[in-house]
């Protein structure tokens, strides 16, 4: 029987590149950071003029819609269930952006 130590030093590495290979086999990956680029540009320019930056951030949100729509029509291809989640991620996205200063 393999010692414990002996399978983590085995299980490590593979864990790494099995982590690395499913983050480049994502589709969706360069979409999604484009269209946090664009909502990342989008609020700093919207929360330059209004003060509240909660509508900033959902100014940002609407002028990056298209970007939007473009990644989770590419994550419905692979994915039946990411239609439901675009709400999650506006949120998660929203309050990211509403953290920094």
């Amino acid at each position: 029987m393999p010692k414990p130590i002996a399978i983590m030093r085995l299980a490590t590495p593979a864990l790494a590149l099995l982590s690395l290979s499913a983050c480049e086999s994502d589709p969706t990956a360069s979409l999604r950071a484009d269209w946090r680029k664009c909502v990342a540009d989008a609020f700093r320019t919207e929360s330059a003029t209004t003060a509240d930056k909660s509508k900033a951030a959902d100014a940002a949100f609407l002028s990056c819609q298209a970007q939007e729509n473009v990644l989770f029509k590419k994550a419905a291809e692979t994915n039946p269930y990411a239609e439901g989640t675009q709400n999650q991620l506006r949120e998660r996205e929203k309050g990211r952006i509403l953290k920094q200063p």
